[in-house]
């Protein structure tokens, strides 16, 4: 009994591992995409969801992933509490 909760346990860890990395590499393409912008000489949506998408989608030049989408949604959200 123990042995399958501690295997329970550990599959529970991998997966958030995994999601984990795909989260990074989310996260890691936006950066990119950011980078290629110079903030000084241009204004960015930072409080809008959907021109930010719409900028980083244009960037990028096919759209984003729905978990480059979630990074966004974190980042407006977080900006606003």
């Amino acid at each position: 009994m123990i042995l399958e909760k501690l295997s329970i346990i550990e599959l529970e860890v991998k997966y958030n591992i995994y999601l984990d990395q795909i989260k990074l590499k989310a996260i890691r393409s936006i950066q990119e995409l950011l980078g290629e912008i110079h903030f000084e000489t241009e204004i960015v949506p930072t409080n809008d969801i959907e021109k930010l998408n719409d900028l980083l989608n244009s960037l990028k030049g096919s759209p984003l992933s729905e978990n480059e989408c979630e990074v966004i949604r974190s980042l407006i959200t977080s900006d606003q509490s």
